[in-house]
């Protein structure tokens, strides 16, 4: 499943396999650690009036970790081109499923990430869930601390529920599909039958990131 790429400059093959891979995927892993720590620290809350004010409309969490998970998969991506590994091998194997199933997680991500920009910054409209709660005049001071406990649970419930639709559900269970073909495409051992059941999900998991892109 796959082949080796060309080993260059030839002059460095010697301390590493494919040193011109590696090269890239080093690269590749810095550049998107440093946009994940930019993001995380520039633009995920604004500062109004000394304070830095955090919430879920204004939230680049999803790409943080998106940026992180491309982060990670290079990792592997340049210990398997380091070392020395036979394309034949158990080893092989391993880090093409890491990779395979880092590439599903991240395609998530993305789809998260751009869903978000979508629903929060596109001048689409947000349903607002006012809350009201009206107290008895005489109340006790654990009446009061009740009320507050349940005002505060009520919030984040609704905070939960506002940030949550039917299209991020779809866009997980498009994930757990690709992850059931990426299970039987290695069970079977490369069969072609999951192999084109692979692909199709492979494809299928990224459309909606193309369309919220588009």
């Amino acid at each position: 499943f796959g082949e080796a790429p060309p080993g260059c400059p030839e002059s460095l093959t010697e301390y590493i396999p494919y040193p011109s891979l590696v090269a890239v995927f080093v690269l590749m892993m810095a550049m998107n650690l440093i946009f994940a720590l930019v993001c995380f620290f520039r633009y995920n809350s604004v500062k109004l009036y000394n304070q830095n004010i955090t919430s879920a409309k204004i939230s680049n969490t999803t790409w943080v970790l998106y940026f992180v998970g491309i982060s990670v998969s290079d990792l592997f991506v340049t210990i398997q081109y380091t070392m020395d590994i036979s394309f034949d091998s158990t080893w092989n194997d391993v880090f093409l499923a890491i990779n395979f199933f880092l590439k599903g997680l991240i395609t998530l991500l993305l789809t998260y990430a751009l869903h978000h920009q979508f629903k929060y910054r596109c001048g689409a409209t947000q349903e607002e869930y006012p809350i009201t709660t009206t107290l008895p005049e005489a109340q006790s001071l654990q009446g009061l601390h009740n009320s507050s406990r349940i005002l505060m649970i009520s919030e984040k419930f609704q905070n939960f529920k506002s940030t949550i639709d039917i299209w991020q559900i779809l866009y997980l269970l498009l994930m757990l599909s690709y992850m059931v073909s990426l299970i039987a495409l290695f069970a079977s051992n490369y069969n072609d039958i999951a192999e084109a059941i692979f692909l199709v999900f492979f494809f299928v998991q990224q459309v909606p990131a193309i369309i919220l892109i588009l």
